[in-house]
């Protein structure tokens, strides 16, 4: 099954048991705007993150009582749980969200978590790894081949291996049409 979920998207809508849990007048360091950010004030994106922080906690409750219930009902003794996300999101150089010329960590950091039936320990893995790493880690795990015209590898402990150069790159396209060549993009190597 793969269920999409809205939160933490915005509007960022924790709900009132999460609503204001950070609100402990904590705030990053400013930093310079970027010329191709927008132009808010870091008091708004102060703001806007604590709401998505506070919604992210509110999403990981909510995610932790489905984990639970799955369990009770039998669902995980057989189940691969994979939680991940297409997209973090900016709240710094002015900008706030992920609709934004500009590729930092913050944007294309992502949270990849993956349970196996039995797994009884924690793995973590270090190396970088990209989204079209997942297909070929559930074709793995699942047993079976791999095409070749599958982008990406295996994930490190789910059959494949570090990768060799140690980067990736992450490309913003967003002002393209979906059904034409990229006209338009921004391209970051992380390393």
């Amino acid at each position: 099954a793969y269920l999409h979920l809205m939160p933490p998207h915005a509007p960022y809508l924790p709900s009132a048991q999460f609503k204001g849990m950070f609100d402990d007048g904590w705030a990053p360091t400013p930093q310079k705007k970027h010329r191709l950010g927008a132009d808010l004030a870091p008091e708004r994106l102060n703001a806007q993150r604590q709401l998505y922080d506070e919604f992210i906690a509110n999403l990981d409750h909510d995610f932790g009582l489905l984990l639970d219930d799955w369990e009770q009902s039998g669902i995980l003794e057989n189940s691969i749980i994979i939680l991940t996300s297409d997209h973090g999101e900016m709240f710094q150089k002015g900008v706030s969200g992920h609709s934004t010329p500009l590729v930092f960590e913050p944007g294309v950091r992502v949270p990849l978590i993956i349970s196996a039936p039995g797994q009884r320990q924690r793995q973590d893995v270090y190396s970088l790894t990209s989204t079209v790493d997942l297909l070929p880690s559930i074709l793995h795990i699942a047993g079976k081949p791999v095409p070749a015209w599958c982008e990406g590898q295996p994930l490190p402990q789910l059959g494949g291996e570090e990768r060799a150069d140690g980067s990736i790159f992450s490309v913003a396209a967003k002002k393209n049409n979906a059904y034409q060549p990229l006209t338009k993009a921004t391209v970051a190597l992380l390393q």
